[in-house]
């Protein structure tokens, strides 16, 4: 037997009970055969039975010998039967090659191996042996997007559960690590990459690389170099692998680069003041901090505890309007970008005075729109346009508008013995009083603390059979208070928040295009 064997099975892993048989689990790389390492096509001309998926098995035929070795195949998805089978002739005192695609040990057949060798009371010898992995592959067909700090992630939920596959992918993006997707789509998962490019949109900057890459080093093979705004939703398969950059990232002669860091970068970043209240403010920050921006993100009260992203600093209390231009002048703030919520009028009426006196460029964002456009959705312009479209529907409406606003329903809608308004609050003792003067029984009453989720507005609705449900535009949880209505069939009343006369807000992308490509970082 060939020295390099021989060199490898002082390696192995096992109890040493089951026979004197060997199980070799080979990562055959990407499936062309001359990148096939030494030691792995060594084990595959010397094992006596071979054992893999049929797709597989066809990229290494050229180098195996039929006339004197077992050819198992196997079907995509009987991983444990292949690692079973393994077992079985290894313990039969047969040398067993396993095969697995990339490197067996990344989303391959060691895995499986090892757990089911762990179930036993005995295993054969076991030996891994590396092969290239599918990200390698496609990262040296885009050029050098990994040359930092990367992650893989599966965004298949076959084995994963997707919430935690979603909660692994926006903590990469928000460490600002490369993205390198396996799994992406195929014909019954088509959700979860929709969800995935929503994730990167909502975090990356548009002009953010990403690498397309289908069957790297294969017949048939497919390069595509694009950015985040044009990614395209059916460009991908079980076949591809989708590399996504950080935010140094950049694509020069084609090529998608990410740098080391041996190049100090040529400049540095404006100074950015967010103004946050909202949810999306703290992603904002982010984005601009990752892009190279320095960033003050300021609250009025207490900030949630962090992470923070990288170029990100928090400061909280109130600001006056002599105190925030000081602010902008002694921090040398080249913007502000308002994110505060669309009822927060007085910090924004300061906001504008400060960049005015400053002279520094005011941005403010506006939540995305998009929802006035479904049958079921009726837009207005105050609660008590709000409290007459109510009138068209019997049964019960439930108001997700706070009991601010209550007296305004209960008192349009007194007279109308066919509707039943509900309202959900908070369980405080003085807003639950409060609701019952204005004429509200303790079954019209939904008393929680949020958060709120989707799922868990959907079994409110369901629960009280819910016919109308009214909501703010400026709602943090719109889409979850809106969706699981529109997909019940349940009419939604949306009252739209008062602009003040101030100019129509802007997108995130939007605000970033503004300040990087003013600071001369043209992405736009």
């Amino acid at each position: 037997m060939d020295q390099a064997i021989l060199m490898i099975m002082g390696m192995t892993m096992g109890n040493g009970q089951c026979s004197q048989g060997r199980i070799y689990i080979v990562g055959i790389g990407p499936g062309d055969v001359n990148l096939l390492s030494m030691q792995a096509r060594q084990a595959l001309e010397h094992a006596q039975v071979i054992i893999g998926y049929q797709g597989y098995m066809r990229l290494i035929e050229a180098i195996l010998h039929p006339q004197r070795q077992v050819i198992v195949t196997k079907n995509l998805s009987e991983e444990i039967e292949r690692a079973q089978l393994a077992m079985e002739y290894a313990c039969q005192g047969q040398h067993v090659a396993v095969i697995s695609s990339g490197d067996a040990g990344i989303y391959g057949m060691a895995s499986v191996v090892f757990e089911w060798a762990a179930r036993q009371h005995e295993s054969p010898e076991i030996v891994v042996l590396p092969g290239i992995s599918a990200l390698q592959a496609a990262a040296a067909r885009c050029g050098a997007p990994l040359s930092h700090d990367f992650a893989a992630i599966s965004l298949s939920d076959l084995l994963t559960p997707w919430p935690l596959i979603e909660k692994r992918l926006q903590a990469a993006i928000r460490a600002d690590f490369v993205l390198a997707l396996y799994n992406p789509r195929s014909q019954r998962r088509q959700k979860q990459w929709e969800r995935a490019q929503a994730i990167i949109r909502t975090h990356c900057s548009p002009r953010t690389p990403v690498g397309i890459v289908r069957n790297a080093f294969r017949d048939g093979e497919s390069v595509v170099i694009t950015d985040v705004a044009h990614l395209e939703p059916d460009a991908v398969d079980m076949f591809t692998i989708v590399l996504v950059g950080n935010s140094q990232s950049f694509v020069w002669n084609s090529r998608m680069i990410t740098p080391r860091g041996y190049y100090p970068p040529s400049d540095r970043g404006p100074r950015v003041l967010v103004l946050g209240g909202t949810r999306e403010a703290k992603i904002m920050a982010e984005r601009l901090g990752r892009r190279g921006a320095r960033v003050t993100l300021s609250y009025r009260l207490p900030p949630p505890p962090g992470p923070y992203g990288e170029g990100v600093m928090v400061r909280w209390g109130a600001w006056d309007d002599v105190g925030l231009a000081q602010f902008l002048r002694d921090e040398g703030i080249a913007w502000i970008v308002d994110m505060t919520h669309p009822d927060a009028q007085i910090i924004q009426k300061v906001a504008r005075w400060a960049a005015r006196e400053q002279q520094v460029p005011y941005l403010r964002w506006e939540r995305p729109r998009g929802l006035e456009q479904e049958a079921l959705v009726r837009r207005v312009d105050s609660h008590q346009q709000a409290a007459a479209a109510l009138r068209q529907y019997q049964g019960n409406v439930l108001l997700l508008t706070g009991i601010k606003s209550l007296a305004i329903y209960t008192e349009a809608l007194a007279d109308n013995p066919e509707i039943t308004v509900m309202v959900r609050l908070l369980p405080r003792s003085e807003t639950l009083l409060q609701a019952e003067q204005l004429g509200l029984g303790p079954h019209q009453m939904v008393a929680m603390v949020g958060p709120y989720s989707a799922a868990l507005n959907g079994a409110i609705y369901d629960r009280y059979n819910i016919r109308a449900v009214v909501v703010k535009d400026s709602s943090d949880d719109l889409a979850s208070k809106v969706e699981p209505a529109l997909e019940r069939g349940i009419a939604v009343i949306m009252v739209q928040s008062s602009s003040d006369g101030v100019d129509e807000g802007l997108s995130f992308d939007a605000i970033e295009c503004q300040i990087f490509e003013t600071s001369g970082a043209v992405i736009c």
